[in-house]
């Protein structure tokens, strides 16, 4: 399937999940995920037998499915032009060089992301920008952005942003994300956690995803088919379920309906192609 020239891959990973407060519960799965190229999307739909581009197959991704709420520009509303319209909106006048996601397929036209990342560069191949994308189970997305400066090193961004945000009914809305993101390469160690709004010290909630990179081929598509079936309706099944354990350990649950001032900038999506 991949070219040699292709920078595209897979990542088989571990994503692990700690709740510390108000009292704890953990799980650890094992997942796969797509770290696309988006200049690089129909070159390797045409050289794939199981994965296309805005069309079914065992495996798709679809430009429709991220960055909700970015309209399109005359005929042109794919994802790297919605993308780079994103990045100049935030003030980065720099041209970009090459984009990449790293996100779940569609799994027989299926797909549910938790949270997407993007990492943006410049044609030096020097990082522009980061982007987290957060979804929630009733069709919302929100994106919190991350510029160089939001860099700790050369390689890792990290950064502080107040949820405002309705991901889970066990969440308060005031609390923050940290992101602390390096730079995928031949491992990936990414880590989001939820701290107190008030106290960022005082940890709440330690999320991780890490794993190891893999060449994007329909052989290891089809091997990773079989290890992790259905992988993206894993995926939701499993925040159900873990919702209904956090229910009956009676961690205070919150309404959506709540505090609707305090959801800000999200869009949901409005049509759903197939």
């Amino acid at each position: 399937m991949t070219d040699l020239a292709m920078t595209s891959r897979l990542f088989e990973c571990s994503v692990a999940h700690q709740r510390l407060l108000p009292s704890g519960h953990r799980f650890k799965h094992g997942v796969f995920m797509l770290y696309l190229e988006l200049g690089e999307l129909s070159c390797l739909a045409q050289n794939s037998r199981l994965f296309n581009h805005n069309s079914f197959n065992l495996f798709s991704f679809y430009d429709s499915d991220h960055l909700f709420g970015t309209e399109p520009v005359g005929a042109d509303s794919s994802l790297p032009t919605r993308l780079g319209r994103l990045v100049a909106d935030h003030g980065i006048s720099e041209p970009m060089g090459k984009a990449y996601l790293l996100t779940y397929p569609r799994v027989l036209g299926y797909v549910f992301n938790p949270v997407s990342f993007y990492f943006v560069f410049d044609r030096q191949d020097q990082p522009l920008a980061c982007i987290a994308e957060v979804g929630n189970t009733f069709g919302e997305m929100k994106v919190y952005f991350m510029d160089a400066t939001k860099m700790s090193s050369a390689s890792v961004f990290d950064a502080f942003f107040t949820k405002h945000f309705y991901v889970s009914p066990f969440g308060q809305l005031q609390d923050k994300f940290h992101f602390v993101l390096p730079l995928p390469n031949q491992a990936l160690k990414l880590s989001v956690d939820t701290v107190d709004g008030e106290d960022p010290s005082k940890k709440i909630l330690v999320t991780s995803v890490s794993g190891a990179a893999l060449p994007l081929t329909d052989g290891q598509l089809l091997r990773l088919f079989f290890r992790y079936p259905l992988v993206t309706l894993r995926v939701i099944s499993l925040i159900h379920w873990h919702a209904l354990l956090l229910w009956l350990k009676k961690i205070p649950f919150f309404y959506k309906e709540q505090w609707p001032e305090l959801q800000t900038n999200s869009a949901k999506r409005v049509n759903h192609e197939r």
